[in-house]
């Protein structure tokens, strides 16, 4: 990862490797510190590094999946940035048949004060309620 990339420059990369399935990009935006969270739709919580990294890689090998995002918060500070994005995400399960998920994906980056740079440090994915939708 580049230094001095602003908060902006981190998660366009960050956007821009997970859309286009660059495992080595995505994992440049990653806090590998131990101190990287990951919430999946299901409830699951990731912690280790290297278990979040397979399981992108895993991902990022599947051809099917499109995502679609959109912006719906932002909140900056110094050293922390926090941005709500609304999701649709295409797929295809085993047999080939078609799926449609709609959900919220919260994204936290921090910023190391020596490297002045922004890392990813909690990643969490919920369902959008049909009240909401």
């Amino acid at each position: 990862m580049a230094l001095n990339m602003t908060f902006e420059e981190t998660l366009d990369k960050h956007l821009t490797a997970f859309k286009s399935r660059d495992l080595n990009g995505f994992k440049e935006t990653l806090l590998s510190d131990g101190r990287l969270s990951i919430i999946l739709l299901d409830g699951t919580l990731m912690t280790d590094f290297e278990s979040i990294v397979a399981f992108h890689k895993e991902w990022f090998e599947d051809e099917d999946w499109k995502i679609y995002l959109r912006e719906v918060q932002r909140l900056e500070t110094a050293n922390m940035c926090n941005v709500l994005f609304e999701v649709d995400y295409d797929d295809l399960d085993p047999d080939g048949i078609e799926y449609h998920l709609h959900y919220y994906l919260n994204l936290t980056f921090i910023r190391d004060s020596t490297t002045e740079t922004w890392l990813l440090a909690f990643d969490q994915n919920t369902y959008i309620s049909e009240n909401e939708a």
